[in-house]
């Protein structure tokens, strides 16, 4: 057989065994059309013992020893104890930490041998990638990843001792609302996963476990789409899902988007409800399950209830009937239009409110039946059209009733549509693309969304949805963690657009949930502020924040996201105030964060996201008692939160959030060994730091904020030697971060910090090239300094760090001007310091830096008029 000829088997082979026994025969056939001999080649190696070893056969010369001998054997740091799944694609096996570090089991999934063709790797390395992406507790998380020394890729993941949410649910015997409430744990879990634009594609209940303490745990992202890198085109040629939980259009193979998983989970809560599935096609050919799925309308829960912990079927009729049934409809624009909107009128039922599901209506039913059976619906036309003119006067108020309702239902699809757009449609080169995709999407978007909600009026869901697409427009806007940078300004806009939204939802349902969302749009708001300078407005969003769930968590204390939301509020209120107020109430907000998260560090203690925020604010307690000039207490809280990184980065290799963090642990834990004196261990952790971002930086160098944070190792590794006396050292760092930060700010001239950060290159050159005796460029870095610095301290007068800065480069020009005998001019920036760190001395009296630099200034005055 020769390789093309090869391929083409492989490639319809693949497809084959993810499908049914019972269904592989026929899609083989239609697959091969009228070549009779691909047709006979496909069968026989599905008919071999299994396809996995055939396709090894032919793939490779020699024969691999099968997946059972590695057993016991040792993958990167795990000993492999036991096969747990197997698939087409793939198996996994349970296994356990070898390398004596930790006790620890995780599940390994490996290749499977033999299945070597892009479309499997793609898929492995994608399901990588989404994993790394999504760090939610009810998601089975990514530990770490490799490849075996024979060159099969393997990934690590978190290992969940469990049952299938349906098997859980009957061995417990739960009754109908505890079934309920698990089922929307299941929904957070996978809304998440839709705001990292991911789509699941194969939800079902072995890949949705329930723990002994009954906690969900989402798993198999095996065929899922990461759509920010597969482009815009949604088809997939992989046939791997379960048809009993497939969606419509999933299985005739039409573009899926959210409303797939949404299809889905109503088979869950279906069979969770009732005990049986919809539909079943275990004996069922494809064309006979297109047919079910795309014409046959499922019966209602209340009907097929065998479920003996639900022995009333009365308690499904009505509600949870219509709640199930509209997310089974066929159309995916007429079920719900998220996850979250699904999760949320399963809410409201349980809180006797009303639902926004509703049957199917009398001329939806008609259409469809129309559909099937035109030559019928032609011969009683004429019929039909006597009786309704002889009713139409009596219906006419019905209609009206129903247009309104229609209007609603319209303006969801409006959302789904702009979500499905703007979130599911974008190709790769425009994503890698800044000018282009932030246009692209702006300015439709925002467009769009301005129009929509000025219909929002009185429409709960309809809000929320708005808010969350303001809310992700704005990160597309700002978010530098992403490929492109965006203008800072019109983020706030969007920003506010989705606060104002989400206030208008508390104020019509004033729950802690809604609180919490409120106090987290305030929190964005402040955060891109922030970014932009705008400090005092910042501090006063996070102010607001932080002020509306205090009595919410004292009321509630037990309620986690309410609480883990009060933590970062405290912990952004205290970033602002050290740029604009006193450190000992900074460190004050610190503090109350830093609490809040280690009870949650304690209380769950495999939760990664509270044990890196426990570090995260350990830094910024460390970076206020370094301001205070205590350096020795300072180095111990850096010590802790390295630590903890390290540690985190053990847990998870490829977690790039985590491996960020230890770069910065390392770089601020190097700025303290500098300032007290330990120059070679400090030039140690920086150089450490610059190598993990450059790893960032390599693996995607169109991220602006990999570049942003590269620049910024070397901007400190240069301040810190430019302190130091080490001018070439300095020179050469400083002079990177500057050529790093100029190429971020072409792209977003609005960017204030970014102005910032290119100025204090420029402040630290100067002191560097003066260190070399170069008065020339020192002075002409100081002057060009100089000139942002009075520009942005005059855009926002109240951020004391850029006052700061402002007089530092007076000092700085009077010392150079002072060198040349030039006293007049040496007296003039003295005296324009003067007042700047007097102001800035009693406004922070804690902070050593500021008090010693008003002491240098006078001394220096004081010895220019004598």
């Amino acid at each position: 057989m020769d390789r093309e000829r090869w391929q083409k088997v492989k490639h319809i082979l693949e497809d084959a065994i993810e499908l049914p026994t019972e269904a592989r025969n026929e899609f083989v056939a239609n697959a091969c059309g009228s070549d009779a001999e691909l047709e006979s080649e496909v069968v026989s190696l599905l008919n071999e013992s299994t396809a996995a070893e055939a396709l090894e056969t032919h793939a490779v010369e020699h024969v691999a020893p099968p997946e059972d001998k590695l057993l016991n054997t040792q993958i990167g740091n795990y000993r492999l104890d036991k096969l747990i799944g197997s698939g087409g694609m793939g198996r996994v096996y349970l296994a356990k930490r070898a390398d004596g570090a930790f006790e620890q089991k995780v599940a390994l999934k490996l290749i499977r041998r033999g299945l070597y063709s892009d479309e499997i790797l793609r898929r492995f390395v994608t399901e990588r990638q989404i994993l790394a992406s999504l760090e939610h507790p009810n998601i089975a998380h990514l530990i770490d990843g490799g490849t075996t020394p024979d060159g099969l890729p393997f990934l690590v993941m978190e290992y969940v001792e469990g049952s299938p949410i349906t098997e859980f649910a009957d061995a417990n015997d739960l009754d109908l609302n505890a079934r309920l409430d698990l089922f929307r744990e299941v929904c957070a879990a996978v809304s998440f996963a839709h705001q990292k634009l991911v789509i699941h594609r194969d939800l079902k209940p072995a890949n949705i476990l329930i723990t002994r303490d009954g906690k969900a745990k989402l798993l198999d992202f095996g065929i899922a789409k990461l759509v920010k890198t597969d482009g815009v085109e949604t088809r997939t040629r992989t046939f791997a899902f379960t048809p009993d939980y497939a969606s419509p259009e999933q299985i005739r193979g039409e573009n899926l988007s959210t409303a797939t998983d949404v299809y889905s989970l109503g088979v869950i809560l279906y069979e969770l409800l009732t005990g049986s599935l919809p539909f079943k096609f275990e004996d069922k050919n494809i064309g006979e399950i297109v047919a079910t799925a795309t014409n046959t309308v499922p019966a209602a829960p209340s009907l097929s209830a065998q479920r003996s912990t639900i022995n009333d079927q009365r308690s499904l009729k009505g509600d949870l009937d219509n709640i199930v049934l509209k997310a089974l409809q066929k159309e995916p624009e007429r079920r719900y239009t998220s996850v979250e909107q699904f999760s949320e009128d399963i809410a409201r039922h349980l809180k006797g409110l009303p639902v926004f599901a509703r049957p199917d209506t009398w001329k939806y039913r008609a259409e469809k039946f129309a559909g099937r059976n035109k030559l019928f619906v032609g011969a009683t036309a004429l019929a039909f059209a006597i009786l309704v003119a002889g009713i139409a006067t009596t219906a006419y108020q019905a209609r009206i009733a129903n247009i309104e309702r229609a209007k609603a239902e319209a303006r969801f699809n409006d959302v789904r549509t702009l979500a499905n757009s703007f979130m599911f449609e974008i190709n790769e080169e425009i994503m890698r693309s800044p000018v282009k995709a932030r246009e692209l999407l702006v300015a439709r978007a925002l467009e769009y969304l301005d129009k929509l909600a000025a219909e929002s009026a009185g429409n709960i869901e309809l809000k929320s949805e708005l808010a969350s697409a303001y809310e992700q427009i704005g990160e597309v806007q700002s978010e530098l963690f992403r490929p492109f940078a965006g203008k800072t300004s019109e983020a706030v806009l969007s920003q506010q657009k989705a606060l104002k939204l989400r206030h208008e939802i508390y104020a019509e349902n004033p729950s802690a949930e809604h609180a919490t969302s409120v106090s987290a749009s305030y929190q964005k708001v402040g955060n891109v502020l922030l970014t932009s300078g705008k400090i005092g407005e910042a501090r006063d969003n996070y102010r607001q924040s932080v002020e509306l769930l205090k009595p919410l968590v004292a009321a509630e204390p037990a309620k986690t996201d309410t609480r883990r939301q009060l933590a970062r509020s405290y912990a952004a209120l205290g970033q602002s105030i050290v740029r604009s107020g006193s450190l000992g109430e900074a460190l004050a907000n610190y503090q109350a964060s830093l609490e809040i998260f280690q009870e949650l560090s304690v209380e769950s203690p495999d939760d990664n996201r509270a044990i890196r925020s426990v570090g995260i604010v350990l830094s910024y307690i460390g970076f206020v008692k370094m301001e205070m000039g205590q350096l020795n207490e300072a180095l111990a809280d850096y010590k802790q939160w390295l630590a903890i990184e390290k540690q985190l980065v053990i847990n998870e290799s490829n977690n790039i959030d985590f491996r960020h963090d230890l770069s910065s642990a390392h770089t601020w834990h190097g700025v303290v060994l500098s300032e007290l004196g330990k120059i070679p261990e400090a030039q140690d952790d920086f150089r450490e730091a610059i190598k993990i971002q450059n790893a960032i930086f390599a693996a995607d160098r169109e991220s602006v904020g990999a570049a942003y944070s590269l620049a910024d190792c070397h901007l400190e590794l240069g301040k810190a030697m430019a302190r130091n006396k080490l001018a070439d050292i300095a020179i050469e760092n400083l002079t990177i971060a500057l050529n790093s930060y100029r190429s971020i700010f072409a792209k977003d001239s609005e960017n204030l910090m970014m102005k910032h950060r290119i100025a204090n290159a420029q402040r630290f050159l100067g002191d560097a090239y003066v260190q070399k005796n170069d008065l020339a460029r020192a002075s002409e870095n100081y002057e060009q300094a100089h000139a942002v610095f009075v520009e942005i301290t005059n855009f926002d007068p109240l951020n004391l760090d850029w006052q700061q800065d402002l007089a530092m480069t007076y000092t700085r020009r009077g010392e150079i001007t002072a060198a040349k005998k030039d006293t007049a001019a040496a007296r003039s920036n003295f005296q324009n310091a003067l007042p700047i760190f007097e102001k800035l001395a009693s406004t922070v009296p804690d902070n050593a830096t500021r008090r010693s630099e008003l002491d240098h200034i006078k001394r220096v005055l004081f010895e220019l008029d004598t």
